[in-house]
């Protein structure tokens, strides 16, 4: 595209960057990176989110935060692009602690959000994040359905909203 004289632009960019992720490539996600910033479309919400998603998908989960830090205006997708970053490795403690962010900054997380952290090995986030609604009674049920999965931290989440509510 580039050696064809056709410029990269806000369309090109998003379209690109999750296939850069998908192949894994990280060497040329950083080359493209480089490319939005001297074009100045860093700025556009779309770009920074599709950022942190191929940063995410490439196992980047430093460079997918400087991207949202940086953004100088975010929107649903791009915090649920990092909290989804921070899930898919695993970094409960960190999901948890951007939803809490996320809310005092008065964005209120939709079903996508809240999906993109339901995996079972995330059941803690899911609570936890139940508890901080007021569902309580929800929380309680789904560590119950879980059964024979429940670990600490599962239990651990709910304990610590109850003991907050009180």
């Amino acid at each position: 595209m580039l050696v064809a004289g056709v410029r990269l632009n806000l369309v090109t960019s998003t379209a690109l960057l999750p296939a850069i992720g998908s192949m894994g490539s990280v060497a040329e996600g950083r080359e493209i990176h480089g490319l939005i910033f001297r074009t100045n479309m860093y700025n556009n919400v779309f770009v920074a989110s599709a950022l942190i998603d191929m940063y995410s998908k490439c196992g980047c989960v430093k460079h997918a935060r400087v991207v949202f830090d940086t953004m100088p205006s975010k929107n649903i997708a791009s915090w649920k692009a990092m909290i989804g970053c921070y899930a898919k490795h695993g970094m409960v403690d960190s999901s948890v602690e951007l939803l809490d962010k996320m809310q005092e900054e008065n964005m209120q997380p939709n079903q996508v959000t809240l999906t993109c952290v339901r995996t079972h090995g995330h059941y803690a986030c899911v609570i936890d994040v139940l508890c901080r609604s007021g569902e309580i009674e929800v929380s309680y049920n789904l560590i119950h359905e879980l059964g024979a999965k429940v670990t600490d931290s599962k239990v651990g989440a709910l304990l610590k909203r109850v003991c907050r509510l009180q």
